[in-house]
């Protein structure tokens, strides 16, 4: 394989001669010489894309191919956790001084939570666990902004807006949670 790029090799599985291949990697072009084998799996880490190029084939041909994982913040389920934040965060500048301190710091601390879980959610082989977590510090969060409308602190406006958010979390998290086995 000469030249190419890792949407080349994203897009499709491509066989190559395996005693004069030229892999980029890293935006580098690495020269690899293979001597005589049955089988060889080789597999090179791209830390900041959290991907991997898996090489996989005998002395004579092998197959490389792109696999990655999806980073966290590139889940559209945490675009939302995290404009959640900032609403939330934004309201709670304007509390009295009253509830600043007591309803606003459990809102500040428990939206955080959420942003934790679904980093810790992805990271995980055990997805399910997390995302259990997750639905219940969500509830939590649910009940907390219910009350800050009942008292007054949040208007009824806010509350609609929080609510559209918090709607589209919920079904986001309840699907991901449903499609683990």
């Amino acid at each position: 394989m000469r030249g190419g790029s890792f949407s080349t090799l994203a897009t499709r599985t491509t066989t190559v001669r395996a005693t004069s291949a030229v892999c980029v990697l890293f935006g580098l072009s690495s020269y690899l010489t293979i001597y005589q084998f049955n089988y060889l799996i080789i597999y090179f880490r791209i830390p900041r894309k959290r991907s991997f190029l898996k090489m996989v084939g005998n002395s004579h041909h092998f197959k490389c191919k792109l696999f990655s994982m999806a980073l966290y913040y590139d889940l559209p389920v945490f675009k939302d956790v995290y404009k959640l934040t900032l609403l939330i965060y934004s309201l709670t500048k304007d509390f009295s001084k009253e509830y600043k301190y007591t309803l606003g710091q459990d809102l500040k601390k428990d939206v955080l939570v959420l942003m934790r879980s679904i980093y810790r959610a992805n990271k995980a082989q055990n997805k399910k666990e997390y995302l259990e977590t997750f639905l219940d510090d969500f509830e939590l969060l649910k009940l907390e902004v219910r009350l800050c409308v009942d008292m007054k602190i949040i208007t009824i406006k806010k509350q609609a807006e929080i609510s559209l958010l918090m709607d589209g979390i919920g079904k986001q998290i309840t699907g991901w949670r449903n499609s683990q086995p």
